[in-house]
């Protein structure tokens, strides 16, 4: 799961708490919470984790990534 750092995916759902999504990374579901409120359709970066659940931080859309 470390080498998920730094990957960039994209909000697939809303979680039950604004924070908490479903966010689509390198073909799998993953569940991730942010800071900020995120929108399916978003672009997310991992910068963290919890266990199974990554932290993700929105991507800028003049940003490239994976």
């Amino acid at each position: 799961l470390d080498d998920m750092l730094g990957s960039i995916g994209q909000v697939e759902a809303k979680g039950d708490d604004p924070r908490e999504v479903w966010a689509s990374l390198r073909g799998e579901r993953w569940h991730a919470v942010s800071e900020v409120p995120l929108k399916p359709g978003e672009r997310v970066r991992v910068v963290g984790r919890a266990g199974l659940v990554l932290k993700v931080i929105p991507v800028p859309d003049d940003l490239k990534g994976e």
